[in-house]
C-alpha cells in the first residue's frame, strides 16, 4: 500500500477452498484496516511476519486459533473482540477450521501511532498498551472479551460500504470511531477484575439469544435459566462485559435492527 488513499482489494479463491473477499486501506498514516468475509471450505493454516503491531480485531462471525513464537495463544471466538501485540520480527500464527464462515475486521496501528492517541487523551489504558505505546520490550500478548453491540454495529458498518462511492470516507470515519470506541470499552475494563472464560461465554451466549429472538420477550428469568446462571451475576457481569444492561442491549439491537 503506497498512500493513504490507496485500496487492496482481493477476491480469495485458494486450492484450499476459500471463497470470498479481503480489503485493506489505510486510514491515516499508522493505522490500517482490514474486512474480510471468507468461507473456508477446508481447514487452512496462516502465517503473519513482521509484527510491532497492536491489532483489534473483531470476529463478527467464525473463530480461530492464534498464538505466537513466545507468549500467550488464544481461541478466537464468534462476536469477540481481541487485543493483541505482535513483537518486531516475529510470527503469528493463525490457523482455522474446516466449513467456517469468517466475517471480520481488524484494526492495525503502529507504535507511533498509538502513542500519538495515548499522549492526547485522558483514557487509562491497560498497562499492556501503554508499555507497547512507549517502546518497551513486548510479548505476544492476546486478550479476548465478547464484543459490545454499539462496537460490533461499527464493524458490521465498514463490512457493508464498499459499493458507496463514498466508501473511502466513509470507512476512514466508521475506522476512527471504532478505534476509538475500542479503546473507551478497554479503558473502562482495565480496572475492573478479570472474568473467568466461563462467565464470558455465558455473556456471549445471552448476547446471540437477544440477536436472534424474534419477539423479545426473553426476562431475564428465563435468560437466567436458559443459560444456567444467577440473575444478579447475570446482570452484573453482563453490565461488566457489554457496557450496557440487558434491557439496554436489547434496545440497542432493535434500534440497529
Amino acid at each position: 500500500i503506497g498512500s493513504d488513499t490507496d485500496l487492496v482489494s482481493m477476491t480469495c479463491k485458494s486450492s484450499v477452498g476459500s471463497v470470498g473477499w479481503c480489503d485493506i486501506s489505510i486510514v491515516r498514516p499508522g493505522l490500517t484496516v482490514t474486512a474480510a468475509e471468507v468461507r473456508h471450505e477446508e481447514a487452512i493454516e496462516r502465517r503473519h511476519g513482521g509484527g510491532d503491531l497492536l491489532k483489534l480485531h473483531f470476529c463478527i462471525a467464525g473463530g480461530s486459533h492464534i498464538d505466537g513464537e513466545y507468549g500467550s495463544a488464544s481461541d478466537v471466538k464468534t462476536s469477540s473482540l481481541v487485543c493483541f501485540t505482535q513483537p518486531l520480527d516475529s510470527e503469528k500464527r493463525e490457523s482455522v477450521a474446516a466449513n467456517v464462515d469468517e466475517r471480520s475486521v481488524t484494526l492495525a496501528c503502529t507504535r507511533d501511532f498509538l502513542s500519538d492517541v495515548a499522549d492526547n487523551c485522558s483514557l487509562a489504558l491497560p498497562a499492556q498498551l501503554l508499555d507497547f505505546a512507549g517502546g518497551k520490550p513486548s510479548t505476544f500478548l492476546c486478550e479476548q472479551m465478547p464484543l459490545p453491540q454499539p462496537i460490533r454495529q461499527l464493524a458490521e458498518d465498514i463490512m457493508t460500504v464498499r459499493a458507496s462511492p463514498f466508501a473511502r470516507f466513509i470507512r476512514e470515519a466508521r475506522s476512527l470511531e471504532l478505534l476509538s470506541l475500542s479503546l473507551i470499552h478497554l479503558s473502562a475494563s482495565c480496572g475492573i477484575r478479570p472474568l473467568r472464560d466461563r462467565d464470558q461465554d455465558r455473556v456471549r451466549q445471552v448476547c446471540e439469544i437477544i440477536q436472534h429472538e424474534a419477539d423479545y420477550t426473553h426476562s431475564i428469568r428465563e435468560l437466567s435459566r436458559l443459560v444456567g446462571w444467577n440473575e444478579t451475576q447475570l446482570m452484573a457481569c453482563f453490565k461488566a462485559v457489554t457496557g450496557a444492561t440487558i434491557n439496554g442491549y436489547r434496545h440497542r439491537h432493535r434500534m440497529d435492527h
